[in-house]
C-alpha cells in the first residue's frame, strides 16, 4: 500500500497469510469520544472494551453506569460465540480519578506517558485550573 496524500507505506519483500499481523504499533495520542464514554466503558490506554458484555450491554440499555464496575456476576469467565475470552479485568487510576484500564501494563504506561498530567484524582475540589480545564475540553469535545 502506497498512499501519495500521506506520503506513507509500506512494502513487503514477502507474502502474507489472510490473519497475519504486519505491523504493529502504538499510536501517538487516541482518545474515545465523549459522546460514547457514558456508554462503553473501555481502557483509557488502548480503547479496549472493558469488562464483560453484559456489563457493556447494560451500561448501553441505561440499567448501570460506570461508577458499577465489576459486581460479582460480572467476574465469572465469559466466552463471546467464537469462544474467545471477553476481559473482565478492570483497573481504576492509581489516583482515583475515575479513568479505567484494561491491565496493569495499560496503566502503568498511560500514568508513565501522559495521565500523571492530566489525573485529576489529587486536586483538591473543582475549582482547580485543571479541573476547570478538563471540564471546558469536555463541553467543548477538544
Amino acid at each position: 500500500w502506497l498512499s501519495n496524500d500521506r506520503m506513507r507505506g509500506i512494502v513487503s519483500t514477502k507474502e502474507f497469510k489472510k490473519g497475519d499481523i504486519i505491523i504493529r504499533e502504538t499510536p501517538l495520542i487516541s482518545s474515545q469520544d465523549g459522546a460514547n464514554v457514558p456508554l462503553v466503558l473501555s481502557c483509557n490506554m488502548c480503547l479496549r472494551p472493558l469488562g464483560c458484555v453484559e456489563l457493556q450491554m447494560d451500561l448501553l440499555t441505561g440499567d448501570c453506569s460506570p461508577a458499577n464496575l465489576a459486581p460479582p456476576s460480572w467476574k465469572l469467565p465469559l466466552e463471546l460465540p467464537d469462544g474467545k475470552a471477553f476481559t473482565t479485568e478492570i483497573v481504576p487510576c492509581r489516583q482515583s480519578c475515575g479513568v479505567t484500564y484494561c491491565s496493569k501494563f495499560c496503566e502503568e504506561n498511560a500514568f508513565k506517558s501522559s495521565h500523571k498530567l492530566l489525573c485529576v484524582g489529587p486536586l483538591k475540589g473543582e475549582e482547580e485550573p485543571l479541573f476547570q480545564f478538563k471540564i471546558h475540553a469536555i463541553k467543548n469535545n477538544l
